[in-house]
């Protein structure tokens, strides 16, 4: 990889700095950026093979997962979509390891290029963000309506910010390691206003959990990917106890202070878990959450309004497309034998948590699967390929931003700081 003059290091740090911003103005742009990114990295790489070294437990994890997936098309109401579902995550998975062995196997002078890049990538997004959001930027201006709160260009930024939020705590250690305390704590300031103003529920959740994961795990590295797998593995296991939730205008009778998307999503969560139990084992196979029986029907809700006062009629559709909930997803389509498999991917994730090279790095990348377990549960369809090949990337650049060796005298220099 020394003396070329262009190599892997360059193609991943040109994705570290432009895709930031590519998901903010253009997210579905993430699939394709993924795949010339995976696709000239192993091109680059080739020699050294690293599709051959790729991390075997989590290798067979996500193996074992797929194939379960193709077997579901046998019994699945949605039979042709999973002929392009199923080879598409075999792809993205297949991509995904190959490129965490590529950027793990970069050098100093590579890591020193990728960590700017990205540290530059995610402020560049953060600053474009509070542009849109506190003034107008190029996508308000395009986009912009009369009403420039309730109907504006924000909400379209959503997907940008939750993958702003999984490349945070990677990119201000990125900054740190590149001797930019200053700029670390500038990103920070930037991600806490955008998300806070921001229209993105999982933005904020995962600003509230980040810190806790980060620290906890810095201190206790074994204890924190513990942790997370467990924490993530109940959330999965427990997904069908929705099915006993109180109906959609009880709940909104219960809870009047919530928005009317988030009251939307428990009565999709609710519908979702009742159908879990109809096939809770095998599942309705992959990608049947567009056709599942009643899933077009609207309940009609008498929610608070907020804005002019009393009550208003508000239509729920029980199942826009696909449950908003990773979770959900994986029950509704995979069954509970997918949803097992899937808890095995998270023990995997809390295992390589748990052995990273510092407490800085186990922190780091708790925080990043925390922050995309978090996104999972509560947005977008988990099969969808922007959301997988962000996912792949930032595990990527995660890895890329990782030392190499212990590295004991940079956790006592974050000791100190944070002291």
């Amino acid at each position: 990889m020394t003396g070329r003059r262009f190599d892997e290091s360059h193609v991943l740090a040109l994705a570290a700095l432009f895709g930031p911003l590519l998901a903010l103005y253009s997210a579905l742009g993430m699939a394709p950026l993924f795949t010339v990114v995976a696709v000239a990295a192993l091109v680059l790489a080739r020699s050294r093979r690293p599709w051959l070294r790729v991390a075997k437990p989590a290798a067979v994890a996500l193996a074992v997962i797929v194939a379960w997936a193709a077997a579901s098309m046998i019994w699945t109401i949605e039979p042709h979509m999973g002929l392009y579902t199923v080879p598409r995550m075999a792809g993205l998975a297949f991509g995904g390891l190959s490129l965490v062995v590529v950027a793990g196997d970069l050098d100093e002078a590579g890591q020193r290029r990728l960590r700017l890049a990205l540290a530059a990538g995610v402020t560049m997004a953060l600053v474009m963000a509070a542009i849109e959001i506190f003034w107008r930027g190029p996508g308000g201006m395009v986009f912009y309506t009369r009403n420039p709160w309730f109907d504006s260009y924000i909400p379209r930024l959503g997907r940008g910010l939750t993958v702003a939020a999984a490349l945070l705590v990677p990119a201000m250690v990125a900054a740190w390691r590149c001797g930019f305390r200053l700029w670390s704590g500038v990103i920070l300031v930037l991600a806490v206003l955008t998300f806070v103003a921001g229209h993105t529920l999982s933005a904020k959740l995962a600003l509230v959990v980040m810190p806790v994961v980060f620290l906890v795990t810095w201190k206790w590295p074994r204890l924190g990917g513990g942790a997370v797998s467990a924490a993530m593995a109940a959330v999965i296991l427990a997904f069908p106890l929705l099915a006993l939730a109180p109906s959609p205008q009880e709940t909104s009778d219960a809870f009047p202070f919530l928005p009317n998307s988030s009251h939307h999503r428990l009565t999709i969560w609710t519908f979702t878990a009742s159908k879990v139990m109809e096939h809770p084992l095998l599942g309705w196979g992959i990608e049947a959450s567009r056709s599942i029986p009643n899933g077009e029907d609207i309940v009609v809700v008498f929610r608070p309004d907020l804005r002019r006062g009393g009550r208003e009629h508000v239509d729920e559709q029980l199942m826009p497309l696909h449950p908003h909930n990773g979770p959900g997803q994986i029950w509704l389509e995979l069954g509970g034998v997918g949803a097992l498999l899937v808890c095995g991917l998270m023990v995997v994730l809390g295992r390589i948590i748990a052995t990273a090279p510092t407490r800085i790095d186990a922190a780091m990348t708790a925080s990043l699967t925390a922050s995309a377990f978090i996104v999972a549960c509560v947005s977008y369809g988990v099969w969808q390929s922007w959301w997988l090949g962000s996912l792949g990337l930032s595990a990527a650049l995660c890895t890329a931003v990782s030392t190499r060796r212990t590295d004991a005298a940079e956790t006592k220099m974050l000791s100190g700081g944070l002291s």
